[in-house]
């Protein structure tokens, strides 16, 4: 689940000890799930750097090792 963030102290300015919120909104979830996707996408295909969008995913996915996109990507689907 992508949360929708963390009460903050309004003093500090710092996060509250366990203040992450439980709930979260689907198009957020959707979100990382298309970025998960490109992730892989970028991962999988010899992506040319003139393509905008193949320099994005191959941008992705250079930063992100796929096992890690995968482990992202199964708890994320356990929670839907």
């Amino acid at each position: 689940m992508t949360y929708d963030g963390t009460a903050i102290n309004y003093g500090s300015g710092l996060p509250e000890s366990g203040g992450h919120h439980n709930f979260s909104a689907a198009s957020k979830s959707g979100f990382h799930l298309q970025l998960l996707a490109l992730a892989l996408d970028g991962a999988a295909a010899d992506l040319s750097e003139s393509d905008i969008h193949g320099a994005v995913r191959a941008q992705i996915a250079a930063q992100i090792p796929v096992s890690r996109v995968l482990d992202v990507l199964e708890r994320k689907m356990s929670t839907l």
